[in-house]
């Protein structure tokens, strides 16, 4: 199956292995993410989560003295970041669906995803739980 299959269509049905290695590409699009906004914020940060500047060292003589390129770097880091950040969000969902079909679950269950603590079971359930049985007893 081609990447572009796996990570933004919702047709079909994925199994464990293709699963993984979907979540591979999205871990991959997150770090990438989180590299691009690093390397545009012209501030020091602290710490950066899921795209989210959470804290940030703010000296206001050198804040002044920012130019309007670091100004447009740090914008345009910010927007490629957001970008990426949705594509794996997309991704997320569509690999979960896809894999909640081939265990014959309801597709709907990937609504689970956007509860915090949800998504990490749901995630692990669809790792571990085998495909269903196709007619026939194949």
């Amino acid at each position: 199956m081609r990447i572009t299959n796996l990570l933004f269509s919702f047709k079909g049905d994925i199994d464990r292995g293709q699963y993984l290695a979907g979540w591979i590409v999205v871990i991959v699009l997150a770090i990438i993410g989180m590299f691009i906004l690093k390397a545009g914020n012209p501030m020091p940060v602290e710490t950066i989560q899921a795209g989210v500047v959470l804290s940030q060292k703010i000296d206001m003589n050198n804040a002044t003295q920012l130019s309007s390129m670091s100004a447009l770097k740090a914008t345009v880091a910010s927007l490629i970041s957001l970008l990426l950040f949705a594509f794996a969000l997309f991704g997320v969902v569509a690999i979960t669906v896809k894999r909640l079909r081939n265990m014959g679950w309801n597709v709907w269950l990937a609504v689970l995803l956007f509860i915090p603590i949800i998504t990490h079971l749901l995630t692990i359930v669809c790792f571990f739980v085998p495909a269903k049985k196709l007619r026939g007893g194949f």
